[in-house]
């Protein structure tokens, strides 16, 4: 692969031509994706990508400078290459030394492998470029996903498809474009199919948006059959072709029954039933895909050919568990299916996507009552009887031989998702704040905890607790460091520590001037920017409970003592704050937070203004400040 001539042009530009804010811009991006396969037996799918940037200033060179290239473990990175070009043409080439691998964590804790260099002599002026090829073998570009939009504007992205040309392969490669005006391909020679979009904007994040893929430019391109079915057509086939697949693998026998029976005899209601069943699985049943499960684990493990070999063994994949929960529902007298859901925290799903592919969660549909419910018995993180925030408010596909059908998996409640924070302190004379704090959470805020802390050891988790409370109250002193076992999904997350914080308060004179939302002190406002591009968009309903109990020092009372109102932003959420002085010196601080009522936690875009003003608003009262005085001394016999 040869490096492109650069125009005089592109040499002497000063200004992005897409986005005249832009610190650099990409001039184009080549993007070649070519299935073939050796012998027509050995698949493999061979990337080609070809970057030129175009740097405007120092900003430019401090985020664009350094390249990280991601990569999984199955792919094969070759032919890296790297150059800078300065505006009088100069060329300094990238030294092959210069690479080298790390592990890049992403947004939520995610790890990925990335090939890593730094570009030689970048400077505002100056033109980089870098191509590299992935080999991915023993597979075809099916059901990829092409990025459309990277964190720079692109004057010119350009792809390049070659599909697999095998006589005995009869699918054929399609695209479908999201977020994006895409030409259609046009044929070229060698097989290939291309297609130019211009002047693509930059993507940025910005707070509570809806998920990346829902928002940014992209392309899914997949092989399949022509077919002509109307998505009520399509889904109904799918739902019994997948009933089809996995009703020989649920085996109800003699032994799953006298399971069934042992695990229930103390439920005390069809939902009981369910739950004891959950916990069973979450508990008995090894994950082979999960991380407590060795290598040697994985090695001895044999394929469990039905659910009565997966209760057995007590190991499986999260398919076989699912199933094996669908077996012992099905031995306690329950109706149980397969259900496919998609992935909110993908993307938002349509019916008229016509792929399984889209349905990439999966749980068991129990008819409870006469009417389904799901339940997820593999994942690790979310307590029994509720599924991943990823797949409530959505539509899941349940299958079956005769009438598959839709039904809704509906959004928890706000108090379901609660952060519950409860503060006992003392203030002394000189603003030092001092005291026991206790945080539970529950469901998702739950979850999302135990994500994140399973794989810790104790002390990294206790590591992580005093950096997140020192990231809001720098220099404070967090001990007596008490935390929930992240495996144990029976009771909520728990939090509990000993704080101190010098200069909590302000003294001035005779004055101590304190914020009694403890919990949000020094918290930024949730909106910052004046704008927005995207819609305003809540992972789930969740609510904040927060009671904080400071003793003010003796000799000190409240000085024109107010409290900050309410807010009521119905049918979206409400926010509720109480407080009290009571006789023996204590400041009683009560705050309530509610987001998400009656399901609504997707928002347009035009509401962001007066959507921001509210959470100003909110910000202002919990950042709003007590004056406390120092009370004159009364002389005895004094006129």
């Amino acid at each position: 692969m040869d490096w492109k001539p650069i125009s005089p042009e592109d040499l002497a530009l000063k200004t992005p031509r897409v986005d005249p804010a832009a610190d650099a811009e990409a001039l184009f991006w080549d993007v070649t994706v070519a299935d073939a396969a050796t012998n027509n037996q050995y698949p493999y799918t061979l990337y080609t990508h070809y970057l030129r940037i175009k740097i405007f200033t120092d900003r430019g060179v401090k985020e664009f400078g350094t390249v990280d290239i991601d990569y999984s473990r199955k792919t094969h990175i070759s032919d890296l290459a790297a150059r800078t070009i300065e505006p009088d043409g100069s060329i300094q080439e990238l030294a092959k030394d210069a690479v080298f691998d790390r592990v890049v964590v992403k947004a939520g804790g995610r790890k990925i492998h990335a090939r890593s260099f730094a570009m030689p002599g970048v400077k505002p002026g100056a033109i980089i470029e870098y191509r590299w090829r992935e080999n991915h073998d023993d597979e075809l570009a099916n059901y990829v996903r092409l990025p459309g939009q990277r964190d720079i504007p692109i004057e010119h992205l350009i792809y390049h498809l070659k599909p697999l040309n095998n006589p005995y392969f009869p699918y054929r490669m399609r695209y479908q474009p999201f977020n994006i005006d895409l030409p259609p391909f046009q044929a070229e020679r060698g097989g290939y199919f291309t297609s130019t979009v211009n002047n693509i904007s930059a993507y940025r994040e910005e707070p509570d948006s809806p998920p990346a893929d829902q928002v940014r430019s992209w392309v899914l391109i997949y092989y399949e059959l022509d077919k002509k079915e109307t998505p009520e057509k399509f889904w109904k086939s799918e739902g019994k072709r997948l009933y089809g697949v996995y009703k020989p693998l649920i085996k109800v026998n003699g032994d799953v029954k006298a399971l069934a029976a042992q695990i229930t005899a103390a439920a005390k209601s069809p939902e009981h039933q369910l739950r004891l069943i959950d916990i069973y699985c979450q508990k008995n049943i090894k994950d082979l895909s999960g991380n407590s499960v060795t290598e040697a684990d994985r090695q001895a493990a044999k394929e469990n050919h039905n659910t009565a070999d997966t209760l057995k063994r007590g190991i499986g994949t999260p398919m076989d568990i699912q199933l094996a929960f669908a077996a012992l529902a099905m031995a306690s007298g329950f109706e149980a299916r397969v259900a496919y859901l998609p992935d909110r925290g993908s993307m938002f799903f349509a019916k008229t996507l016509m792929s399984t592919y889209y349905l990439s969660a999966s749980d068991i549909a129990v008819k409870v009552n006469g009417r389904w419910r799901l339940y997820d018995a593999v994942s690790r993180y979310i307590e029994p009887g509720r599924t991943r925030w990823q797949e409530e408010g959505v539509d899941a596909l349940i299958t079956d031989d005769k009438n598959p059908e839709w039904v809704s998996n509906p959004l928890t409640a706000p108090l379901s998702s609660q952060h519950q924070r409860t503060a006992r302190l003392r203030l002394n004379e000189e603003g030092t704040l001092e005291g026991d704090v206790t945080e539970l959470l529950t469901g998702h805020p739950a979850e999302t905890w135990r994500w994140q802390n399973t794989d810790r050891s104790v002390p990294d988790r206790e590591e992580q607790l005093r950096t997140d409370v020192k990231n809001r109250l720098p220099g404070a002193e967090v001990t007596q460091i008490k935390l929930s076992d992240p495996t144990d999904l029976m009771q909520p997350v728990s939090l509990a520590y000993h704080v101190k914080v010098q200069g909590y308060a302000t003294r001035t004179g005779k004055r101590l001037f304190v914020t009694p939302a403890f919990f949000e002190f020094n918290e930024a406002a949730r909106y910052s920017s004046g704008d927005r591009r995207y819609d305003i968009y809540w992972d789930y309903p969740w609510s904040e409970i927060e009671d904080v109990n400071i003793q003010t020092p003796n000799g000190f009372d409240l000085d024109h003592a107010d409290a900050p109102g309410g807010l009521t932003f119905d049918p979206v959420g409400s926010y509720t704050v109480k407080m009290l002085k009571t006789s023996d010196n204590h400041l009683l601080y009560h705050r309530e937070l509610i987001v998400g009522k009656g399901g609504n936690i997707l928002l347009p875009r035009t509401s962001y203004p007066s959507l921001k003003k509210l959470f100003d608003g909110i910000h202002d009262r919990d950042s709003h400040l007590m004056t406390l005085k120092m009370q004159t001394a009364t002389v005895a016999g004094a006129k």
